[in-house]
């Protein structure tokens, strides 16, 4: 199901989850803090309104959108290589040569 996936998907999902795994176990461990007051309401408003649904969201957001267009750039130059390789008549070893460092860049 998740084959394929790009590695930034797995930094998204280990920062939302592990914010929230993060909050689970401190609100577990420490008596009564998800309802201390902060600014005269209960702390986990705060934390789970503010960060949680907004900023948290925010930033896995825009990483996905960037990683996602340098993941289209390198694709592209891949594709114009590869294109301009076959073009030329250039040997396939020489060719497989390129996109192994293509593929590590």
């Amino acid at each position: 199901m998740f084959k394929g996936m790009p590695k930034i998907f797995w930094v998204g999902m280990a920062v939302m989850y592990g914010w929230c795994f993060f909050f689970i176990i401190i609100e577990m461990h420490v008596p009564g803090f998800p309802l201390k007051k902060f600014m005269g309401v209960p702390a986990c408003y705060i934390y789970n309104w503010i960060f949680a649904l907004w900023l948290v969201n925010i930033f896995v957001s825009y990483i996905f959108y960037k990683f996602e267009e340098k993941r289209e750039e390198k694709q592209e130059i891949l594709h114009e290589i590869e294109t301009k390789l076959s073009e030329e008549n250039v040997p396939q070893a020489i060719q497989e040569g390129f996109k192994k460092v293509i593929a590590n860049m």
